[in-house]
């Protein structure tokens, strides 16, 4: 009878335990899988490109745009980290700023201006589509 007592108790110990670790692991994948925005998406492409993390910014590039830096030059690394330099001008934005954004069909188009270190401005918009779960910056 102990016998089959501390088994059971056994049992019991290590459902409990596996119930808590899952609703960790959940808590975890729900404050994760938070979704940006269109607009957050842009702002958080131009900073990391403006502080030289090219693969942080290649997260946010679609499969497509991908694709063509890689067909461009033969290395994707290569291409990326010199077409972000030009667009940021050399590492010199100082500050994004999301203007609106309209959504069309299945994509979203990102109005937004930045401002370099030499006061000078650009305005701009980006194109946004959805892959799986994020926006993702496209060309088309």
């Amino acid at each position: 009878m102990t016998r089959t007592c501390s088994l059971f108790l056994a049992f019991i110990i290590q459902i409990v335990l596996l119930t808590c670790g899952c609703e960790k692991s959940v808590d975890r994948s729900s404050q994760e899988s938070i979704q940006k925005s269109p607009g957050e998406t842009v702002t958080a492409f131009y900073t990391a490109a403006n502080k030289g993390h090219y693969e942080d910014a290649a997260r946010y590039l679609s499969a497509d745009v991908l694709g063509l830096l890689k067909s461009q030059s033969g290395r994707q690394d290569d291409a990326l980290r010199k077409v972000l330099d030009q667009t940021t001008r050399n590492r010199s934005i100082v500050k994004i700023a999301i203007e609106k954004d309209r959504s069309e069909g299945g994509k979203t188009v990102v109005h937004y201006t930045l401002h370099f270190r030499d006061g000078t401005k650009e305005n701009g918009n980006k194109i946004l589509i959805r892959e799986l779960k994020d926006w993702k910056l496209t060309t088309w």
